[in-house]
């Protein structure tokens, strides 16, 4: 709509300004008393991990913000607003499909919102387009979407996700084996969701619902690249703000670790190997993932989760 030199410029700000925003809700999830404290963290993150990503352009940062923006309207429970930012995200880029899916199932009251509002966003190009032409696009979309699934199977290019990881440490998965590990995987997140959803308030289960789809995302998305990671940045942020207020210091200098090696990654691997790896990231994924449900268990034990769901009740209360 605009010159491409202006569209270039306004791009950016419009990317990371609406990322921005939803790093602010969410960590306003994270601490309604010190929502400044858990913000400076995510942002110092976000910046340093997505600096790729924003000089790019790349989709990613603003698709990241709407989801969090999506999950701070799911606890406060307005369901057509939440798929409104649901039905956005997911047309710019479908990689938001895992979110939609957990929220679809653990929220079933925005099933109707999304289908509705996506209904509604497919026909607007039929209703100002060649309805033909609309529609052969659509069904190129799909057959778009099922060549890109196999990329990571075909082995062409590297990808930083967990099958890509596997086959530099020397082993091969087979297509139909590693479907059925995303299933098993998937069924395992929305397991663990559902159970982390019935003892924790609303605010704090959206942190975890955020930083649980993200990382299957980013473990078994065939098409996985470096730059992607920085939709963990917010959930590295919450996850070390919240060790160093209460978890332990033990948490809080391994998320720092995790951190140090995401950031120099790229230079790690040519010290190694001489060149960039694709096995790092999903590597430390993997031992965030870990480091996050060990947190939870002690949270369990020790009563924090119980002194975050007093917060939230708090929060409910003044809201």
């Amino acid at each position: 709509m605009l010159p491409e030199s202006v569209g270039i410029v306004l791009w950016r700000p419009i990317n990371i300004g609406v990322f921005a925003v939803g790093a602010y809700g969410i960590s306003s999830l994270a601490s309604h008393r010190y929502r400044e404290s858990v913000f400076l963290p995510v942002t110092i993150l976000s910046v340093l991990m997505g600096a790729s990503a924003a000089k790019l352009g790349q989709m990613n940062l603003i698709i990241t913000g709407l989801m969090m923006l999506a999950l701070v309207d799911v606890t406060k429970n307005n369901w057509w607003l939440t798929a409104c930012l649901l039905v956005l995200a997911f047309a710019l880029k479908p990689l938001s499909i895992v979110l939609i899916l957990l929220l679809g199932v653990l929220y079933p009251r925005t099933i109707i919102p999304f289908i509705t509002l996506l209904a509604l966003l497919m026909l607007i190009p039929l209703l100002l387009h060649d309805p033909r032409y609309v529609w052969e696009q659509y069904q190129a979309s799909v057959i778009m979407l099922s060549k890109a699934s196999t990329v990571g199977e075909q082995y062409l290019n590297p990808f930083a996700q967990v099958f890509w990881m596997m086959r530099d440490f020397g082993v091969t998965t087979p297509e139909t084996v590693q479907l059925l590990i995303r299933i098993c995987f998937a069924l395992l997140t929305l397991g663990v969701c559902w159970w982390i959803q019935h003892r924790s308030t609303p605010h704090t289960f959206a942190i975890y619902l955020y930083t649980l789809s993200v990382c299957y995302l980013l473990l078994f998305n065939p098409r996985t690249e470096n730059n992607t990671y920085a939709m963990l940045a917010p959930a590295l942020g919450v996850f070390a703000a919240w060790s160093f207020q209460s978890a332990g210091r033990a948490y809080g200098y391994s998320y720092l670790a995790i951190i140090f090696l995401y950031l120099f990654s790229n230079r790690i691997g040519k010290w190694l190997i001489g060149e960039p790896t694709m096995w790092l990231k999903p590597l430390l994924c993997i031992v965030f993932l870990l480091l996050v449900c060990s947190q939870l268990r002690q949270d369990l034990v020790t009563g924090r989760l119980a002194l975050r769901l007093a917060d939230g009740r708090r929060r409910g209360k003044e809201s």
